[in-house]
């Protein structure tokens, strides 16, 4: 896991070095304005970009996107994490 958003960075390309098969890039979490269909206006709304590579000579893809999928879950929904502790 490199996280680039402590030091400011929002996007990152992760590089994959030697006995690794995967890393992950978090950024720094910012603002942006998201708009509401049924209201029809905007509001403000936090989003963080994370960024995943991996050696598809070791993981597939699907894997990797059902990983990014359970993240996205995790980070949205923090209590999710302690429930998921053992």
């Amino acid at each position: 896991m490199s996280s680039v958003g402590n030091i400011g960075g929002r996007y990152f390309v992760p590089t994959i070095l030697r006995p690794q098969c995967a890393i992950i890039a978090i950024g720094k979490a910012h603002t942006f304005a998201k708009y509401r269909e049924e209201e029809g206006d905007f509001v403000p709304a936090q989003a963080v970009n994370f960024s995943i590579s991996a050696d598809h000579r070791v993981l597939d893809g699907a894997t990797v996107a059902r990983f990014a999928t359970r993240m996205k879950s995790l980070i949205e929904n923090p209590n999710l994490m302690l429930l998921n502790m053992n």
